[in-house]
């Protein structure tokens, strides 16, 4: 797996969150967009502790929120 810059800085809590939304995150996607989002495609993670989310951002400049309530917006 590459580099992802700030998943050191997560909590194991927050990296479990991450793949687990990650996994139904994926899951919802075609085969070509699961390519453009899966782990190799993952640039930056952050957790945002007023939305309780991870935020994650891509090589193609978009990003996502991971929620704890196991969503993504």
């Amino acid at each position: 797996m590459n580099e992802i810059k700030g998943y050191n800085e997560l909590t194991e809590a927050q990296r479990k969150l991450l793949w687990h939304v990650q996994r139904k995150h994926l899951s919802s996607m075609s085969p070509g967009e699961r390519d453009k989002y899966g782990t190799g495609s993952m640039t930056k993670v952050n957790w945002n502790a007023q939305d309780a989310c991870v935020e994650v951002y891509f090589t193609d400049g978009k990003w996502w929120n991971y929620a704890s309530d196991g969503t993504w917006y």
